[in-house]
């Protein structure tokens, strides 16, 4: 009895390691087959055109287009007919005023679904050009990691026999730990603007598109201020809600019963007067908010020109430092610290380009950017 038993448990053992065996078996394949990243090409009206397509907001913009109009037709439906005059009764006043904002619903979420498009837009050429920008970071901190590597090197070389104290060879290994930890988040910083890019245009996380534009630099196409302040209180839509809410307040104030019940006189007049205090109030907010991207843009122009100097000073550096390394008059550590200068002051250029770039499309339309 007691061999029987043994012999069972045994078996038992045999056969949870088998079954081991074969989960293994079934595990391997799959870590064996995993994907690897993606690198399609991708140019920027590409991206805008995935994260239209990808966009679930969207979506949900266009299904209530198909919903409002449903109420608004609910509405039309429900109107007898039209009051001639103030002095009706709820009846027939609150399916007039039913439709009248039914009918601006109706617009309001189909302005609403055009501004998502731009949203959305906007959204993609900045994660576009974030990944440029952070590309570009990270050839500064790799260059920054190498020069705090040379100084670290020639700081313990020169400790050895003497001529650099222990103090400047713990602060040379300091700023080694720290460029390397700079190289860290800029690597980080990369990695989470491809994976914000990805996810939009509908990519997997660890996918590394190419991205195949460029930013490029063009001036502001500004000839008159007013004009284009003018211009964005014409077309933006949260002014346009803003006049509709006075108009539907002004329908309102001459209707007794819009509510389905006596609403005073009073209390409608101070209605219209809100709705057109706010109107004004949204109106200086926006024209203010023009005016002060048109001095941004400016500013950035201005600089335009000075960092392109900072690149030719850089280069040139680089170049002198070069030959004098080549003659033997200046060390690796003065090459690389001339290098990292020079992908410094070309880091900053790209990061103005894109900057102007993305600051010119939100001067055309602000309220994509909100």
């Amino acid at each position: 009895m007691i061999k029987f038993l043994w012999i069972k448990q045994r078996s038992k053992r045999l056969l949870s390691i088998l079954m081991a065996v074969i989960l293994m078996a079934g595990v391997m394949p799959a870590v064996a087959v995993a994907r690897e990243p993606a690198h399609p090409e991708i140019s920027v009206a590409q991206a805008v055109a995935l994260s239209l397509a990808n966009s679930e907001s969207l979506k949900n913009a266009k299904s209530d287009i198909t919903k409002q109009k449903e109420l608004r037709d609910d509405a039309s439906d429900d109107l007898d007919f039209i009051p001639s005059s103030s002095s009706g009764t709820a009846a027939t006043e609150n399916p007039w005023y039913s439709l009248l904002t039914a009918d601006i619903s109706l617009q309001s979420v189909k302005k609403a679904y055009t501004t998502e498009e731009e949203k959305i837009a906007l959204d993609s050429y900045s994660k576009y050009w974030d990944i440029l920008k952070y590309q570009d970071k990270l050839e500064v901190a790799e260059l920054g990691a190498k020069k705090a590597l040379l100084a670290l090197q020639n700081a313990q070389a020169g400790n050895r026999v003497g001529t650099v104290a222990d103090i400047d060879l713990l602060s040379a290994t300091s700023q080694r730990q720290t460029a390397v930890t700079t190289l860290s988040l800029a690597q980080n910083s990369l990695d989470d603007a491809y994976e914000a890019l990805n996810s939009q245009i509908g990519l997997w996380p660890e996918d590394r598109p190419v991205l195949t534009d460029t930013v490029k630099y063009s001036l502001a196409d500004i000839d008159n201020l007013d004009n284009e302040v003018a211009r964005v209180l014409a077309d933006s839509p949260t002014i346009w809600s803003a006049d509709q809410a006075v108009i539907l307040q002004n329908y309102s104030k001459n209707m007794m019963f819009y509510s389905g019940s006596y609403t005073p006189y009073k209390v409608r007049q101070i209605g219209v007067e809100q709705a057109e205090l706010d109107a004004a109030s949204a109106k200086e907010v926006a024209s203010q908010s023009v005016r002060d991207m048109y001095y941004q843009i400016k500013n950035m122009e201005q600089n335009y020109s000075m960092l392109q100097e900072q690149i030719k000073l850089a280069e040139e550096n680089l170049r002198v430092s070069k030959v004098n390394f080549e003659i033997g008059m200046t060390t690796a550590l003065n090459v690389c610290t001339a290098e990292k200068a020079l992908a410094d002051a070309k880091s900053s250029f790209l990061e103005l380009i894109c900057n102007h770039e993305y600051a010119k499309l939100v001067f055309e339309k602000p309220w994509a950017a909100s």
